[in-house]
C-alpha cells in the first residue's frame, strides 16, 4: 500500500521544488497553513544548493560571473522555472492594461508575451550582476576569500528572504483573485505570530551568514539585515500593488513576488 507523507517540510519540497520527494497526497487548506511556514527554509535549502554549484565553479577557476550564473541556474532549475514563469505572466498581465478579469485571463494563457520576456531578462541580468559584484582580486589576479564567501552567503540567504515575502502575503485577511486557483490554497492561512517568528529567524540567518562571510564585521551584518528587511518591505508593497490591480493574489503573483524580492535583496546587499 502506498504511504502518503504529511510532514509539512517534505510537503513544501514536493509542492515548490523539483527535488525528489515522496508522495504527499492532496494538500487541503488545513495542511497548507502548516506547509507555507516552511517555504523560507525550502528557499534556504535551494540557496545552499545554488551556492555549492557557484563555489565549485569559482574554485575550479570559472570566475565570479560564471559562478553566479551557475548558482542562479541551479536555483531556477530546482523550482522548475515556476517563479520566473509567474514573473513573466504577471508582467504580461500588468502590461496589458486590461481590466482585472481580462488581465487574469491573459496571465493564465500558456504563451509568454514580450513584456514577460523582458521582465525575465532584466531580473536575471540584475541578479547575476549583483551576485558577481564582489569580484575584487589581489595582485595575483585571485579572488579575495572575503568576496568569495560573500557571494556564497548571498546565494544561500537570497531565496530565503524572497520567500519570506510570500509568507507575509499569505497572512490572515489576504485576498485571492481566483477562488479555485493555486494561490487560493495558501491565501489568508498564516497567522501574525508565525510571520513575526519567521522574520526573527530570517534576521538571525542573514546576520549569521553575513558575519561568517565578512569576518563578523558589525557593519556588514547590519548592512545585510537592513537589506533583507528593505527587500521584504518592497516585496510587500509590490504584493499590495498586485492585489489592488488584480483583485487578489494568484500563483503567478506569488512567483513574481519571490523574484522581485530576491532582486531587491541582492541589490541592497551589494550597493553601499
Amino acid at each position: 500500500m502506498k504511504t502518503t507523507v504529511t510532514n509539512p517540510f517534505i510537503t513544501a519540497l514536493a509542492m515548490f521544488t523539483t527535488l525528489p520527494a515522496p508522495d504527499v497526497g492532496i494538500v487541503d487548506r488545513s495542511r497548507s497553513a502548516r506547509t507555507i511556514v516552511w517555504l523560507p527554509w525550502v528557499g534556504m535549502l535551494l540557496g545552499a544548493l545554488g551556492a555549492f554549484a557557484c563555489g565549485i565553479v569559482m574554485i575550479l577557476g570559472g570566475g565570479p560571473l560564471l559562478g553566479a550564473i551557475c548558482g542562479l541556474a541551479v536555483l531556477t532549475v530546482s523550482t522548475g522555472f515556476l517563479h520566473l514563469d509567474g514573473l513573466a505572466d504577471t508582467a504580461d498581465g500588468l502590461g496589458s492594461r486590461k481590466p482585472a478579469e481580462e488581465a487574469l485571463r491573459i496571465m493564465k494563457q500558456s504563451d509568454i508575451g514580450p513584456m514577460g520576456v523582458c521582465a525575465i531578462v532584466l531580473v536575471l541580468a540584475i541578479d547575476t550582476s549583483a551576485l558577481s559584484s564582489f569580484a575584487n582580486t589581489n595582485a595575483n589576479g585571485e579572488l579575495w576569500a572575503h568576496d568569495f564567501w560573500q557571494q556564497i552567503a548571498l546565494l544561500v540567504t537570497a531565496p530565503m528572504v524572497a520567500r519570506m515575502a510570500v509568507l507575509i502575503a499569505t497572512r490572515v485577511g489576504a485576498e485571492t483573485a481566483r477562488p479555485g486557483g493555486f494561490g487560493a490554497l495558501f491565501a489568508a492561512v498564516t497567522k501574525p505570530v508565525t510571520i513575526v517568528i519567521s522574520l526573527i529567524a530570517m534576521v538571525l540567518v542573514v546576520a549569521t551568514a553575513s558575519g561568517f562571510a565578512s569576518g563578523f564585521s558589525a557593519y556588514e551584518i547590519v548592512h545585510w539585515v537592513i537589506a533583507a528587511l528593505i527587500a521584504v518591505a518592497i516585496g510587500t508593497l509590490w504584493q499590495k500593488h498586485l492585489v489592488k490591480r488584480f483583485g487578489g493574489s494568484t500563483g503567478d503573483t506569488f512567483g513574481s513576488l519571490i523574484e522581485i524580492t530576491q532582486m531587491c535583496y541582492l541589490l541592497a546587499c551589494v550597493l553601499g
